[in-house]
């Protein structure tokens, strides 16, 4: 299952202002974050990275925990945390990025200005993939978190995570975000 591990890959980006986040953590792809940001010439811009392949990341640890003589008992999660906050993951992710089209940029925008409205509508599963949304404004930080049926009222966060999967090249079934219809 994808899980994307902020501390162990994400980024930092330099900009005028940091808008949102979107973690696409689906359970047989590779999980992905988004961070959309609006640069200092006003184009708006996606830095993203993916979750490394776990063959990749468990040799980087092992060589890792070697490297500095880690005694062999040690627990795998302190061994990880070490070595994250050491930051020897981050190079297993590196940072892509891309203008956001005048199209993309109305999705963010919606989203940013408008956020997301309250439902009643819990929509939860076992597998398919989740979707968090992070906004950042006026100081303040607002969650999202659905699975890949999202609720019908959250049509703008469907479109985002539609934009970006087409942009991207990815899977629409593994990555894309959809409503249930009623039956």
């Amino acid at each position: 299952m994808g899980s994307y591990e902020a501390e162990w890959y994400g980024f930092e980006v330099k900009s005028m202002r940091h808008l949102m986040d979107l973690y696409i953590e689906p359970s047989f792809h590779s999980a992905i974050c988004i961070q959309f940001h609006e640069m200092a010439d006003c184009s708006y811009r996606a830095f993203y990275n993916y979750q490394p392949d776990w063959k990749k990341f468990v040799d980087v640890l092992k060589t890792y925990a070697r490297e500095r003589n880690m005694d062999p008992s040690t627990k795998a999660m302190v061994a990880i945390d070490i070595a994250a906050t050491a930051g020897v993951f981050k190079p297993l992710a590196p940072v892509s990025s891309y203008v956001l089209r005048e199209d993309e940029k109305r999705c963010v925008e919606e989203l940013y200005k408008n956020e997301l409205p309250a439902t009643d509508e819990h929509i939860i599963g076992l597998d398919g993939h989740s979707y968090t949304l992070r906004i950042f404004k006026d100081g303040e930080e607002k969650c999202y978190r659905t699975w890949c049926v999202t609720p019908l009222s959250w049509s703008a966060l469907r479109n985002l995570v539609n934009t970006v999967v087409d942009r991207l090249g990815l899977d629409p079934g593994g990555y894309g975000a959809y409503f249930k219809k009623n039956t």
